[in-house]
């Protein structure tokens, strides 16, 4: 974590924090657009995931909708995926 993040989540701004995560990995010659759009999306992401968790927390039956754990596994999936399709090519060629 960098002390900015650090300073985001100190000051309330988890999910801005998170965002430089993400905002890590694009390229530096990104068009500033096509960031804010990241941005943007990202932060739609999480919005609903929020008023998801929230909605079943508040339920009478708690999490019978949204379980954390197939949330979890459904994010580990998602990066598993992602890793193989990003990894670099074994061998010579």
């Amino acid at each position: 974590m960098t002390p900015t993040q650090q300073h985001l989540i100190n000051n309330g701004r988890l999910i801005e924090a998170g965002w430089l995560d993400l905002r890590s990995t694009i390229p530096p010659d990104a068009k500033l657009d096509w960031i804010e759009n990241m941005r943007i999306a990202y932060f739609a992401g999480a919005r609903f995931l929020f008023a998801q968790i929230v909605t079943a927390a508040r339920s009478k039956d708690g999490m019978t909708q949204v379980s954390l754990e197939k949330i979890d596994q459904e994010l580990e999936y998602f990066l598993a995926e992602n890793m193989l399709k990003n990894a670099p090519a074994a061998g010579n060629a």
